[in-house]
């Protein structure tokens, strides 16, 4: 890329965080999947956490809005 093709500061940095919350966004998806696919196994919330480091709150309130959804 050229110097005179180069992004403003303040649009590379818009785009880099919009692709950061996407990045994000998948990420608590998978570990929402995660969570709901050893829920269904009968896995304890308790030992859901202690498998995905997280709190026992955590995967409880993650649950409930999944049912919820």
């Amino acid at each position: 890329m050229s110097a005179s093709a180069a992004l403003p500061p303040e649009t590379a940095i818009h785009v880099t965080q919009q692709e950061a919350r996407a990045l994000d966004r998948q990420q608590r998806q998978r570990r929402n999947e995660t969570i709901m696919r050893l829920k269904s196994q009968g896995l304890t919330n308790a030992k859901i956490a202690a498998r995905l480091q997280m709190h026992e709150k955590s995967v409880a309130r993650i649950v409930g809005q999944m049912r919820r959804a």
